[in-house]
């Protein structure tokens, strides 16, 4: 929906709250979106990284993003 809406851009116009989107896999979802991250600013995200390590701020991760949308554009 996001991208329908045109809300999807390129990873060089992240703004804090922009979501990144990672997928490619065969899962039966669209366009095999598996995790989603928040950008914060300055290079970091934040994800919901495993049961182990919860919730992490941390370098913004680039492989397997396959689409950024900005919710509010």
């Amino acid at each position: 929906m996001l991208e329908a809406d045109g809300k999807s851009l390129s990873t060089m116009d992240l703004k804090p709250g922009d979501l990144i989107y990672y997928g490619g896999e065969a899962n039966g979802r669209y366009l095999g979106i598996y995790h989603v991250a928040i950008y914060v600013g300055n290079g970091k995200a934040v994800e919901a990284l495993s049961t182990k390590y919860g919730v992490v701020y941390q370098t913004l991760r680039t492989k397997n993003a396959i689409m950024v949308c900005r919710p509010n554009k």
